[in-house]
């Protein structure tokens, strides 16, 4: 068993797939990468504000963090490095990867907007608005759909237009 402390709360978990690293996120501003078998902290990442919402891509090669610094910053988990961030106009408090690894959902609670980006390139490829917060956000398990649940008490499916798409080659 292994206990990690950070310097303020905890906030978020994730498992990576092969279950050989977890994520803890917290309060303090630091996300952290740490091994299950010897307890070490391979990495650690800061946002400038407490981290929300933490998760491993399905093939295990990124990570995406949601802050309450209205951004979402997708890393490599091999290299430690900053792929891309996203910002959006309040706290990012969810987060998802679609199945294939190819596209995330951020989701912020600035009444706007949940948006559908992609890992590759980092564009935008759709927004759905209902000028209300997120609440949380997750692919279909064939990434054909997304489930939005908005503050006002709804979630709406969304058809996902990246998970009708040929496969591109990674760049």
């Amino acid at each position: 068993m292994h206990r990690w402390k950070h310097r303020g709360g905890v906030t978020a978990v994730a498992f990576s797939p092969d279950g050989r690293h977890v994520l803890t996120a917290s309060r303090d501003e630091t996300v952290a990468l740490r091994a299950v078998d010897t307890g070490k902290t391979v990495r650690q990442w800061r946002h400038m504000k407490s981290v929300r919402a933490v998760a491993f891509s399905p093939d295990g090669q990124y990570v995406l963090t949601g802050a309450n610094d209205d951004t979402a910053v997708l890393r490599d988990t091999r290299t430690g490095k900053d792929v891309h961030t996203w910002q959006h106009g309040d706290i990012v408090a969810a987060i998802a990867f679609s199945p294939d690894s190819r596209y995330v959902l951020t989701g912020s609670e600035d009444s706007t907007a949940a948006v559908l980006r992609n890992v590759w390139t980092g564009k935008t490829e759709r927004t759905w608005q209902r000028g209300r917060e997120v609440d949380a956000l997750t692919f279909s398990p064939d990434g054909r759909f997304v489930a939005v649940a908005w503050e006002d008490n709804t979630a709406v499916l969304y058809a996902n237009p990246g998970g009708t798409r040929a496969h591109s080659a990674q760049p």
